[in-house]
């Protein structure tokens, strides 16, 4: 295994060069998970990028907070690939929406990168152009079982049902998880208020 770790600062930025690089140069597959992301020099990354499969995963909850030219590329880009075969297997390149449009679902928080099968890169950086001001913890990760561990989380992302369904009730008035029993409701069934523990009004009772 080998780790670089990498620190950003106002003063000193990390070597985004190093992480478009590896983007560019990713083969076989390539996945994305930003928590927000406006960077359209990463963006364009991904679009350069030869691999065959490609997997981006934003916040449904961010799209209305300014994606503007990154994410109107990518998913311009991806509306001519989504669910595409090619060559006899499965060749996906398809941007995924996760969480509620208000927040309530919860975020799809995650912040990395894969390259094949065996660069991870990972840490506190969001692929934002405000990163770029922050302190930051960035890690290059090369090493196939560190990259298998974190591939296997793309595939639960990819069956997450869960906040699918939690988008469809924002779109009426918000979702919330019951913090005892984990299931999805309504913010109409909520037992407590927000501010408090929030429970389905069965757990209440």
């Amino acid at each position: 295994m080998k780790i670089d770790v990498l620190f950003n600062k106002p003063t000193r930025p990390f070597p985004l060069h190093r992480l478009i690089d590896d983007i560019v140069s990713a083969r076989t597959r390539l996945a994305v998970a930003s928590a927000w992301f406006t960077d359209a020099a990463v963006a364009a990354a991904i679009i350069k990028s030869h691999a065959q499969t490609k997997i981006v995963f934003l916040n449904t909850a961010d799209l209305g907070r300014g994606y503007r030219r990154a994410y109107e590329a990518l998913r311009q880009y991806f509306e001519a690939f989504d669910g595409r075969i090619g060559n006899g297997s499965s060749v996906e390149k398809r941007i995924y929406l996760l969480g509620s449009g208000d927040w309530q679902e919860g975020v799809m928080h995650h912040k990395f990168i894969l390259i094949d099968q065996t660069i991870v890169w990972t840490g506190s950086y969001n692929l934002t152009q405000h990163a770029k001001k922050n302190y930051e913890t960035i890690l290059r990760i090369d090493d196939a079982d560190t990259s298998a561990q974190f591939w296997d989380e793309v595939d639960e992302l990819r069956r997450e049902e869960l906040l699918f369904l939690g988008t469809q009730f924002a779109s009426a008035n918000g979702a919330f998880r019951c913090s005892q029993c984990e299931r999805l409701f309504p913010m109409s069934e909520m037992g407590v208020d927000a501010d408090s523990w929030a429970l389905c009004n069965a757990c209440v009772d």
